[in-house]
């Protein structure tokens, strides 16, 4: 059954969940922000970013008081909190879905909530390719949600870090927030490179969830096993 066109999600990859259950979703997320359990640092959801949410658009927060900004993206995933995390960690084929990234393989693992992975990133001119260690840690959340960190172990960026929290939002979709900085070692203007890191939060949510809708119409969308 198709989706109501005004509900598809940007990006070109349509919702596949039938018009009710999407109606259903909008009424939670204008009627009911007290039902999502928040990580820690809980976003303040106003009226106008949870209809922006219930109809598939991405809400931005911009932390400009650092130099070099720190954005924040928070976007609904049609999928369970496990089922995105599921896809983000399959590091085999991230390579093939997420914007800059030219590789990605799994060098280190120690038990199941701390992987090491060698990242090869493709950025313009003058960053051209960039190489870098990188350490992702996760934790499952209350209510079934996940918290994942990763940071620069060693490499060619000067800065590389970010996060992702999974929260369930009702019964059949995932609040996905994310912040990130990525900065080179190398001389970027600051105004090139902070509009870059706004773009690479925005997409990154974008390209996770349209690779989520991908994996479901294959069949292939599983629950996160570590």
């Amino acid at each position: 059954m198709a989706c109501n066109r005004r509900l598809q999600p940007e990006g070109g990859e349509k919702c596949r969940l039938p018009p009710i259950v999407l109606i259903a979703g909008l009424l939670v997320a204008l009627l009911a922000p007290t039902s999502v359990a928040f990580a820690k640092n809980k976003p303040k959801l106003s009226y106008f970013d949870r209809l922006a949410l219930a109809n598939w658009k991405q809400v931005m927060r911009v932390d400009k008081s650092d130099p070099h900004w720190r954005p924040t993206g928070m976007l609904l995933i049609a999928a369970k909190p496990s089922e995105v995390m599921s896809t983000f960690m399959d590091f085999g084929t991230i390579s093939t879905f997420m914007p800059k990234v030219k590789s990605c393989r799994v060098i280190r693992k120690r038990g199941k909530h701390a992987i090491w992975a060698m990242v090869i990133l493709r950025f313009p001119w003058p960053v051209a390719n960039a190489w870098v260690a990188v350490k992702y840690t996760w934790a499952s959340t209350k209510g079934g949600g996940y918290h994942l960190n990763w940071i620069r172990h060693r490499g060619s960026m000067k800065k590389y870090w970010g996060m992702l929290t999974l929260l369930p939002w009702g019964k059949h979709w995932s609040l996905a927030i994310s912040t990130m900085q990525a900065v080179p070692d190398i001389h970027v203007s600051r105004s090139r490179l902070n509009k870059g890191m706004v773009w690479g939060t925005e997409q990154l949510l974008h390209h996770l969830r349209a690779e989520v809708d991908r994996r479901r119409r294959r069949g292939v969308l599983k629950p996160y096993k570590p």
